[in-house]
């Protein structure tokens, strides 16, 4: 596996995914040479804090109730969260919410189910997996609110294949994304550490890294004002890496070395990660 130190991603995600964080970055690898195809992305999501019916610890997920300054509605607390009372502070990923734009399942059809893409959670760095009880939509949002105690710490898997979209009718382009990986800070005021805004210019597939790629994100401030982020991608063969500081929440990864013999594979990549340090 080759390492580099400068990405050219940055999800999440997930979601992000789940996410979705991605950027594109320089450095030059054994992949072959490609075309300077590009899709333009935005996104982000606000999250909300509030209180929730009692979910004692649990190995399996559980349905709660769960009420925010924009009303009450049904959420779900993954598997592995501490105990939750009633007075416990939880951050709430609203469902609905798309957190990339222009992106659907690859390879989508009318047989493509939800129960087909998990979203998935882990406590020791992705070692190990286990269902939150949600699924993805095509769109990278949520089937149901996800729910999370203040103060915890996790790692947040969304499963694709995954398709961002762009170009023109007449000269469509394509990248395809196998997983999203994010690293989630809830602070105990319930604050969670995802984008509230994601603008992004990424290679497509089979594209060159060395056509001005990029991606701006911006954190919930003032809690992830500062701190460091860092964007892992993968490919066969290939694992690039880049961290950046951030700036009043704010960060950009991109591609200074602008080398064109960096190029993403036909069939895209497999995994593109983003963990925040403070």
């Amino acid at each position: 596996m080759v390492s580099k130190r400068l990405s050219i991603f940055g999800l999440i995600s997930a979601a992000a995914l789940v996410s979705g964080v991605l950027v594109g970055c320089g450095g030059s690898s054994a992949s072959t040479a490609g075309q300077t195809g590009t899709v333009v992305t935005t996104g982000g999501v606000t999250t909300s804090t509030g209180t929730s019916t009692a979910a004692p610890a649990s190995g399996t997920w559980q349905q709660v109730q769960v009420t925010t300054p924009s009303g009450s509605d049904s959420g779900i607390v993954p598997p592995g969260q501490p105990d939750i009372t009633t007075t416990t502070v939880v951050g709430v990923v609203p469902k609905t919410t798309p957190f990339l734009g222009n992106v659907q399942f690859a390879g989508f059809n009318a047989r493509t189910t939800a129960s087909t893409h998990p979203l998935n959670i882990s406590y020791d760095n992705g070692a190990t997996w286990a269902w939150t009880g949600i699924n993805v939509n095509a769109d990278t949002s949520l089937d149901k609110n996800l729910v999370l105690a203040g103060g915890t710490k996790c790692w947040l898997q969304a499963v694709g294949p995954f398709a961002i979209v762009g170009g023109t009718a007449f000269a469509p382009t394509q990248l395809t994304l196998q997983q999203f990986i994010y690293g989630l800070i809830v602070n105990a005021d319930g604050t969670i550490s995802l984008p509230t805004a994601i603008s992004a210019k990424l290679p497509a597939n089979n594209g060159t890294t060395a056509a001005g790629n990029h991606v701006d994100v911006t954190f919930p401030t003032p809690d992830f004002a500062t701190g460091s982020g860092q964007l892992k991608i993968t490919w066969p063969g290939i694992t690039k890496t880049q961290t950046k500081i951030l700036v009043n929440g704010s960060a950009r990864f991109n591609d200074p070395l602008q080398d064109s013999s960096d190029n993403v594979p036909s069939t895209g990549v497999t995994t593109v990660q983003f963990l925040l340090s403070q």
